[in-house]
């Protein structure tokens, strides 16, 4: 598990240093020696409209201009499913204690050793979730 954080704060560190988004491309009618058409040039262009790289093929281009934000939006989803994981293992240790607690009261109420029949009457009371004296 500590691997996993460390690896998440890393991702963010790494966020928090790339170039101010929203990251957009511009398309830059290219030609070859001849002037003819071959294409277009893709650039990778900060918030501020500064590019920040060339890219030669459009479906990377497009990948990287949204990984910011697709990692933004990862990371809280991240976080949201630690929340719950977090939580069911809260609801985990109770389930487990009610079973060890549910456990020790069959026994007071079929074993007693030693115990008062009040005693007795109590965990029978407990087990069937009646109300206790």
């Amino acid at each position: 598990m500590r691997q996993d954080i460390a690896r998440l704060n890393d991702i963010r560190d790494r966020l928090a240093r790339a170039s101010p988004g929203p990251w957009t491309l511009s398309k830059i009618p290219a030609h070859d020696a001849d002037g003819e058409y071959c294409g277009c040039d893709i650039y990778l262009l900060d918030g501020k409209r500064e590019e920040i790289g060339g890219l030669s093929l459009e479906d990377d281009a497009e990948f990287v201009t949204c990984a910011a934000e697709d990692i933004r939006w990862l990371l809280c989803l991240v976080a949201e499913q630690r929340l719950i994981v977090s939580d069911l293992e809260q609801e985990s240790d109770a389930a487990r204690e009610a079973i060890r607690y549910r456990e020790a009261l069959r026994l007071i109420a079929t074993c007693g050793y030693g115990l008062n029949g009040v005693a007795k009457e109590i965990a029978r009371r407990a087990l069937k979730g009646e109300e206790l004296p």
